[in-house]
Order: C-alpha cells, then sequence, then structure tokens
C-alpha cells in the first residue's frame, strides 16, 4: 500500500483507507502509537490504542453546553453600538 504525505492546514497528515482501518480493527476516535522506526527500511512498527468508554468524551448539544454555562457573562452596553473592526458586515 502506498500513502502520500499530504498538507493539513499547517500541518502534514497521511489519510489511511478504510479497509486498512477494518483490518486493524480502528475506528474513528482510536489512537496508534510509534513505538520503532528503521531509518535503514524505512520501516514504522506502531501499536493501535482503542479508545475505551472510560476516555471517550461525549460530544454536548447546544443545549447541554448552555444547560452547564454559568450566568458570569460580562454584559457589554455598548455591544449594539461598537465600531466595526474588521469586515463584519
Amino acid at each position: 500500500m502506498k500513502l502520500q504525505v499530504k498538507e493539513w492546514g499547517n500541518s502534514k497528515a497521511v489519510r489511511l483507507p478504510h479497509q486498512f482501518l477494518a483490518e486493524l480493527g480502528m475506528e474513528t476516535g482510536d489512537f496508534f502509537e510509534l513505538s520503532d522506526m528503521n531509518t535503514d527500511e524505512n520501516s514504522v512498527v506502531f501499536v493501535v490504542r482503542k479508545q475505551t468508554v472510560s476516555n471517550k468524551r461525549k460530544r454536548l448539544s447546544l443545549d447541554e453546553r448552555l444547560a452547564n454555562a454559568n450566568d458570569d457573562f460580562p454584559i457589554l452596553d455598548e455591544w449594539d453600538t461598537m465600531p466595526t473592526v474588521g469586515k463584519e458586515l
């Protein structure tokens, strides 16, 4: 299998094909760790770290986030009259 390093924002990334991940039993959110590199043969060994229920964070809905928010938000009386700074309008 040949994979290409590509730009992803300011980083570099390699996209792993679905079939490859399925063969490893990996899913979105799982981790793998590079454990050994042999520069003579250009080979890499990695270890799959399955994401468990205990280390997986639930994505909160907007309603859940607002319910968890406190009422200590700053109130700016001049909010509606502040001049624009960029290209907001």
